[in-house]
This record gives C-alpha cells, sequence and structure tokens, in this order.
C-alpha cells in the first residue's frame, strides 16, 4: 500500500516538472533595446572609416551613417541595412572624396519599425592632404633641395619647379613614385647648370588623387665668389641681398692683393688698405673671414663683382629689417656655439644673416686682438656725418639682444669684418 502511494507521488512530481519545464520554454524572450556601439573613426586627407556594432533582437531594426562637414549642410547618408532578430555584428563604411584639412560630424541612427531609438554623435577631421617640410642649399650653380614628405593619402604626385624672375620656367621634375601612407618620405633633387649671383624662384607641388594641390615657393639666389675663389651663399632680408658669411678674399677684384699686415705699429699708423687674420691666424680666417682697414671697403678696385660695401642708408635699411635696434642684434647673430653663451641671451637669426664673432682689431689698444667669440662689427664705406675719422659700425654682441648702430663710433684703422651687399 505505501509503496503504491509513493509510486503515484513520484509520477505526479514528474508530471509537473514537465508541465513547468514545458511552461518557460514556450516563453518568448523579451525583446532586447537595439543598442550600438561606435568605434574609433580613422582617417585619411580624403577619407574616414567608420565602424559600428549593432547588438540587438528587435526585429526591422535599421541604421543610418550620416556625415558632415561642421557646417551641417549636405548630409551625406548611408543605409547600412535593416536587421532581425537576434544580433550581433559589425558595421563598417568607407567615406570617400572628403575635404583635405577639414572637420566633419557624424550621426549613427538607429531606428525600429521607422520609429527612431538613438543617435550616437562623433566628431572627426581628415588629415591635411600632406605634410611636407624642406630645405635647400645652393653654391655657384646648383641648388640642392632636401623634402621630407608624410602624404597621409594615396596616390600622391610630387613635383618641383625652377623658374626665373621672368616666372619662366627652367626647369621640372615630377619624381617617378605616387606616395601613400602615413610614414615620413625623403626626397632629393638638384636643379644644376644655373648661374651664379643669379635668383630663382623654387615651387613644389603635392598633389592629391582627388586633385587638391598643395604648394610652396621659396626664392634663391646662387653664390657669388670673389678673387681667390671663396663661394659666399647669399640670403635676401626684406628687399637686400648679403652674403651671408664675412668677407674672406686677399685680393681686390682685378686680382690686386690687399697687403697683409701683421704689426701692431704698422697696423696703427696706416692709412691705405691691409687685411689680417685675428691673431694673425689664417686658421681663424677659414671660420671668421679677414679683419679690414676702412680703405679697403672704399677701394675703387671692388672685392665682389655685383657687390659693394654698405653705405650707412643699407646698414639702416637692414636694421628696420631684422626689427630694429632693441633686437638686431639677436636676430643677426648666428645660433652657434661660437658665441660666447650669457644667460638670458638667444641668439635667433631670424633674419638668416649668420653674423659669427668675429673680434676686432682696435687701434686705441695699440692694434691689439679683442673680443673674439664675443664681438663683431662690419664697416659702412662712409664715415659718421660728424667725424671724418670715424664710422658708425653695424655689430652684435655675445651679451646683448641689441644693436647699437648709429651710437658707437669706430676709428677708421681699426680691424673689422665687413659683409657685401648685392647692388
Amino acid at each position: 500500500m505505501k509503496s503504491a502511494i509513493l509510486r503515484k507521488l513520484s509520477q505526479l512530481i514528474g508530471i509537473c516538472t514537465f508541465l513547468i519545464f514545458s511552461f518557460y520554454s514556450c516563453k518568448e524572450e523579451p525583446e532586447m533595446h537595439p543598442e550600438i556601439v561606435l568605434g574609433t573613426i580613422e582617417t585619411t586627407a580624403t577619407e574616414a572609416v567608420f565602424t559600428a556594432h549593432l547588438t540587438s533582437n528587435a526585429n526591422n531594426v535599421s541604421v543610418i551613417f550620416k556625415y558632415t562637414s561642421t557646417d551641417f549642410t549636405n548630409w551625406i547618408s548611408v543605409d547600412m541595412g535593416t536587421y532581425s532578430g537576434k544580433q550581433s555584428i559589425e558595421l563598417k563604411h568607407t567615406a570617400t572624396d572628403l575635404t583635405p584639412g577639414t572637420n566633419y560630424r557624424l550621426r549613427v541612427v538607429v531606428q525600429v519599425d521607422g520609429s527612431l531609438v538613438s543617435v550616437k554623435k562623433a566628431d572627426f577631421a581628415t588629415k591635411t592632404m600632406s605634410l611636407f617640410n624642406y630645405s635647400m642649399t645652393e653654391d655657384l650653380n646648383n641648388i640642392y633641395l632636401n623634402l621630407s614628405l608624410i602624404p597621409n593619402q594615396d596616390d600622391t604626385k610630387v613635383s618641383v619647379e625652377c623658374l626665373n624672375l621672368n616666372q619662366v620656367s627652367l626647369s621640372t621634375y615630377t619624381f617617378p613614385q605616387r606616395y601613400s601612407g602615413t610614414e615620413e618620405i625623403a626626397l632629393k633633387h638638384t636643379f644644376s647648370k644655373l648661374e651664379k649671383d643669379t635668383e630663382y624662384k623654387v615651387v613644389m607641388r603635392v598633389e592629391g588623387k582627388n586633385g587638391a594641390l598643395q604648394k610652396d615657393t621659396i626664392t634663391l639666389t646662387c653664390g657669388a665668389t670673389d678673387y681667390d675663389g671663396n663661394v659666399y651663399h647669399l640670403v635676401t632680408i626684406g628687399k637686400q641681398v648679403w652674403i651671408r658669411e664675412n668677407l674672406a678674399t686677399t685680393h681686390f677684384l682685378n686680382g690686386d692683393p690687399i697687403p697683409n699686415v701683421q704689426g701692431n705699429e704698422e697696423w696703427c699708423n696706416l692709412s691705405s688698405p691691409a687685411y689680417c687674420y685675428y691673431d694673425n691666424d689664417p686658421e681663424n680666417g677659414k671660420t671668421y673671414g679677414c679683419l679690414y682697414n676702412f680703405w679697403v671697403g672704399t677701394d675703387p678696385r671692388g672685392l665682389i663683382e655685383g657687390f659693394h660695401v654698405p653705405t650707412n642708408n643699407d646698414f639702416s635699411e637692414l636694421l628696420v629689417a631684422v626689427g630694429g635696434n632693441a633686437v638686431a642684434g639677436k636676430n643677426i647673430k648666428a645660433n652657434s656655439p661660437l658665441w660666447t653663451p650669457h644667460p638670458g641671451i638667444v641668439n635667433a637669426n631670424t633674419s638668416g644673416f649668420s653674423a659669427l664673432p668675429a673680434g676686432i682689431r682696435r687701434r686705441w689698444s695699440n692694434g691689439k686682438f679683442l673680443c673674439i667669440n664675443e664681438l663683431v662689427m662690419f664697416f659702412p664705406s662712409e664715415v659718421t656725418p660728424i667725424h671724418a675719422g670715424a664710422v658708425y659700425a653695424f655689430s652684435a654682441s655675445a651679451n646683448a639682444d641689441s644693436n647699437q648702430y648709429g651710437s658707437i663710433m669706430m676709428v677708421l684703422e681699426n680691424g673689422l669684418s665687413l659683409r657685401l651687399l648685392k647692388n
């Protein structure tokens, strides 16, 4: 009797368990609200790649990517499809023909049965079409171009062109390879068989596959030479073209030698052209050029063809071009360890004049050499209006940002540096 009851009870429990299991098995899974998660937006100069992850088990879920530049006009819509049932999928779209260097906004719109469920937003920017830096050097007959390029896009074309100042193209070179990606690329080209003492324009062009163009132009002058064959680079400051190194010639332009006077007493008593090296050491001349007395710069035989020793007005114009007396010193000094460092003093050389501390030979110190690594002074071709035996020297000092042109006079018998200016 007891065993029969237990059998009946066991059967009843089994039936109840089956009914409960069947009830929950047949019950529908609750509908999950669609969720969208945006991924990182990858960009080039003209493209952007959008990614998003959709999670949902609803029906008729549609996703739309919309994007525009940040003026919020002309939205572009991309239908990414409609989905039903349980979903966990990656969505991806590549936007093309974008404008380089431009800010954009992306909206990802999620709808169910045509009704808005959510909107996710993200801002992004396309890269500049390309990033390029360049440096150029020149000698008598050549211009050497070094170009570094980060394309930031596919199929980038690079070309360079040399023109004369009448805008006549003399040479054009297109690099044979097309460049892509975000890695830096180094390119080189030489424009050769150019004329010395002549100005040229070099134009660099970078063109993307969508036709967008980036270019830069620089004006250069091939260098000058003196009778000794020394080569001088040139620099344009304002409207003036200067030699960029101190004069180092030991001859006038016609080949006549400039007397090299070493003795202190003889130097101090001169009233005719002479030159020397600082400490009478020719090695100093290789770095700093020569020191000359006033009469070298005024001699009619000349020093470099097409160039002259600056007048007072020439130096006054230079002074204005490099920022005036208060900052002219630092703006003409080469950024070089040859200058003795002083606290708070920076040799900026913003003008490109590149003055080096050649020192001087001073008449009133009995012809002694003074101030190498501390001072440079340049003779003009004219005496001061108030003293026929002195000049206003254009100068730069290691311990000052300023330039004292117009206030410090130097006698004609001193030994100073020379810089020449193109006629």
